[in-house]
């Protein structure tokens, strides 16, 4: 079973972190949250998770880590 992460910002880091996790077969993303929308969108869309607008969306989506 895959740890599910949400990536908080989806700018230059949160971006490596989350193609890296994303390789990671141990890892699954499961969010991104972003302020802005375009962001999040693309940012999630790659790594095939769903996009937040906050931190309080994505931790009330259940995901945890």
């Amino acid at each position: 079973m895959a740890l599910e992460l949400g990536i908080l910002g989806a700018g230059h880091m949160g971006s490596v972190h989350a193609a890296i996790l994303a390789e990671d077969d141990r890892v699954q993303v499961t969010g991104v949250a972003d302020l802005l929308q375009e962001k999040r969108e693309a940012l999630a869309q790659r790594v095939g998770a769903n996009p937040f607008p906050d931190v309080d969306s994505i931790l009330d989506s259940g995901i945890t880590g």
